[in-house]
């Protein structure tokens, strides 16, 4: 480790997570991470919704936004992710 940081190849990540029922057909489920490497820091705040079982139909949507601390570039950046799964 140099300068107190994280060595070359340390890498954690980790998320958490607790579904919850939305109606009858859906689960919704917030969420909060968090993972380090060499390269930096970055944080996660999101929430997914997933459908039941319904058939051979799959669907999962999510949001999520995100920090990210980074010493190689000299500072901070935020977005916005969004994601979208459908299967038959």
């Amino acid at each position: 480790m140099a300068n107190g940081g994280t060595a070359a190849g340390d890498r954690l990540d980790a998320e958490v997570g607790y579904g919850l029922p939305v109606g009858s057909r859906f689960v919704g489920t917030p969420r909060v991470g968090v993972a380090t490497s060499e390269y930096g820091r970055y944080y996660r705040l999101g929430y997914g919704m997933t459908m039941l079982q319904a058939r051979s139909t799959e669907l999962n949507l999510g949001i999520d936004a995100q920090r990210r601390e980074s010493p190689l570039q000299g500072g901070t950046s935020h977005g916005v992710l969004g994601r979208a799964t459908v299967g038959w």
